[in-house]
């Protein structure tokens, strides 16, 4: 409704009052329907400039819009807002293409980085161990994070293998590592991660280790932006010793002295740093923040492996440069998942048109909708797969069918790739 509120938002779940975490960012864009056609109201930044965390529809009978910078602005004599920008379409989607087109203008030399050539592997069905690790914690009465074992990974490419299903990507998921902000593995859950990853390599597949962004875990205070009282709230990708230390991170996590895996799937996006008083070291902050972090991982990863993947929920123009694919991220179990997940994929595909879209599958509702959405996911972006042996929403046993629905999906998946 008009007259009511809306806020595009870079942070999200668990804190209170924040639902608006499924993507961190969308581009901020509103689109407005009219009695004959559809309004976007879109904002135009200038390279460098992103320095808020939302856009903020402010409903009522005269309408009006802000952009929260949060006291981290700078201004002497004169500042200049980004513009807004209007575009006039058929409906939302075209409004959003429109504005993506603008803005991609604006952005101008910054984008790209550096051209990467898409290597044939991005395109395999993906396999992410969540879902079975929560199956496991929940029969166990564990944390699922503490599911991320070597052992259990095993047992579950070993499931899939008797059932024919060869995911061509295999995401090794929370917690494989000691500490988020460090990830060095954890030899009582990992005792051979390279050995492992080595493995899937024999059989053909790739790896991707889940990070957790801007967690601070294990990290020394001066590498991370604090509170005003002090207290580590996240990792600074504007230290200088932090953007070591991750560099540092990136190549032992892929070469091939290290753990040689395949790339990332780069998570919790939404807990980047909100609010004022925070005390950093550089300048950045909203999606310029975002876009220090994920630079820094971008372009040492490719130093390292320039085949190397690289996942995120951050379908924002500005970004496209610092990532190969976007999530569709977790399923809303409150909303219709196809009509949903369409969604999200069509708004990600025009953000960020040369993204490869992973198309997600947890949590889901029920087996049913779990083989409803089973079989869009091809048309949508890559076939993903969650679960091994059950729903673990549900427990609903997964049986011979139900691999036999994922066998054709991926089977004429491949065919056309």
């Amino acid at each position: 409704s008009p007259k009511s509120g809306s806020v595009i938002d870079m942070t999200g779940v668990p804190l209170p009052g924040k639902g608006d975490w499924f993507f961190t960012p969308t581009p901020f864009f509103y689109a407005l329907q009219t009695t004959r056609e559809w309004v976007g109201v879109g904002v135009e930044t200038r390279p460098n400039e992103h320095q808020f965390t939302e856009f903020v529809y402010h409903g009522g009978p005269n309408f009006y819009l802000s952009l929260s910078y949060e006291g981290y602005t700078q201004v002497d004599g004169h500042y200049d807002l980004p513009a807004l920008g209007f575009d006039f379409a058929d409906n939302e989607y075209q409004a959003l293409a429109a504005h993506v087109d603008a803005l991609s203008r604006k952005l101008g030399a910054s984008r790209p980085i550096q051209q990467y050539h898409m290597a044939k592997w991005w395109h395999e069905p993906i396999f992410c161990g969540w879902g079975s690790q929560c199956q496991e914690a929940k029969e166990l009465k564990l944390p699922a994070p503490s599911c991320s074992r070597q052992a259990l990974y095993d047992d579950f490419i070993e499931k899939l293998t008797k059932q024919d299903l060869s995911p061509g990507i295999v995401v090794i998921d929370d917690k494989w590592q000691q500490t988020y902000g460090e990830n060095i593995a954890d030899q009582d859950k990992w005792p051979d991660l390279p050995g492992f990853i080595e493995s899937r390599h024999q059989e053909g597949q790739r790896v991707l280790l889940w990070l957790k962004a801007w967690d601070p875990e294990g990290l020394p205070i001066d590498e991370c932006i604090q509170n005003c009282a002090g207290l580590p709230i996240a990792f600074d990708p504007t230290s200088p010793r932090f953007e070591k230390r991750l560099r540092d991170s990136v190549k032992r996590m892929l070469s091939e002295d290290g753990y040689n895996a395949d790339g990332f799937k780069i998570d919790f996006t939404a807990r980047i740093p909100s609010g004022p008083g925070m005390r950093k070291f550089g300048r950045q902050w909203g999606l310029e923040l975002m876009k220090a972090y994920l630079a820094i991982l971008y372009t040492e990863a490719k130093r390292i492996k320039p085949d190397a993947l690289i996942m995120s929920h951050t379908p924002h123009p500005y970004l496209s440069d610092v990532l190969d694919m976007i999530r569709l991220n977790d399923i809303n179990t409150g909303k219709d998942v196809v009509a949903a997940m369409t969604h999200r994929a069509r708004v990600a595909s025009i953000a960020c048109p040369q993204a490869l879209i992973d198309t997600d599958n947890w949590p889901i509702t029920d087996k049913s909708s779990w083989r409803e959405y089973t079989k869009l996911q091809a048309s949508l972006g890559i076939p993903s797969l969650y679960y091994v042996t059950h729903i673990d929403s549900t427990g609903e046993a997964l049986d011979l069918s139900d691999y036999e629905l994922v066998r054709s999906v991926w089977n004429d998946y491949r065919k056309l790739q």
